[in-house]
């Protein structure tokens, strides 16, 4: 169960390594499933999708994308260290009225907590890119009627489904 520490897991790391990789996409799915029971995170979700018509899942998906993209900005982490910063933090901020901070996981971590809330399937995504074998970025994924939809909460002007051109190679992780 997370608090309101400001950090959910930090770890220094030294190597990009595929331990080091799997380890981290553990700790996400963990702060995202408990996140996501959170009846905080599900309140502020339903908050955000109360215009939206009874089960139009496109629409619930679209507002809290077009929200988070409203209020936060990329930052990325300390050097040397992984932090995992847990959606109450980001929620602490944004409802006192300054953005949230964080790089693409933690962007991530909050937008599929949200999403996974109030009733969405979601994965996350690693990726690698312009021919390395390294993986660099991660972002969501969820499921509208059946259909994998692509969530990038970094890139402020992309819509659902805007995927980062160039991809070496990608790995997904159902959250269940």
């Amino acid at each position: 169960m997370f608090n309101n520490y400001p950090i959910s897991y930090s770890k220094p790391f030294f190597n990009f390594g595929a331990a080091v990789t799997e380890h981290t996409v553990a700790k996400i799915k963990d702060v995202i499933n408990q996140s996501a029971k959170n009846l905080r995170v599900r309140n502020m979700a339903a908050n955000i999708v109360v215009g939206c018509p009874d089960k139009d899942y496109f629409c619930e998906a679209d507002a809290i994308y077009d929200w988070i993209k409203a209020n936060t900005r990329y930052l990325r982490d300390i050097h040397g260290t992984e932090l995992l910063f847990s959606p109450l933090v980001a929620l602490d901020l944004i409802e006192s009225g300054q953005p949230f901070q964080g790089d693409c996981d933690d962007l991530t971590i909050l937008t599929l907590s949200l999403l996974k809330s109030i009733g969405f399937p979601v994965a996350v995504r690693i990726a690698a890119y312009n021919g390395s074998q390294v993986y660099q970025h991660i972002y969501g994924l969820i499921n509208i009627k059946g259909n994998w939809v692509r969530i990038e909460p970094i890139k402020k002007e992309a819509s659902l489904d805007w995927e980062a051109p160039n991809a070496t190679k990608i790995k997904d992780y159902l959250i269940i």
